[in-house]
């Protein structure tokens, strides 16, 4: 029972971590893109 618990927080965490990382990889796209729109 413990170990599905630790699976189940473990997903948990690194679902969270994913959205996080995809979140911040589209701001910099973004950001990349306003850039070279600048120049």
């Amino acid at each position: 029972m413990l170990h599905t618990e630790k699976v189940d927080l473990y997903a948990c965490v690194s679902c969270g971590f994913l959205q996080t990382f995809l979140d911040r990889t589209d701001d910099q796209v973004r950001w990349m893109r306003n850039s070279w729109k600048r120049v």
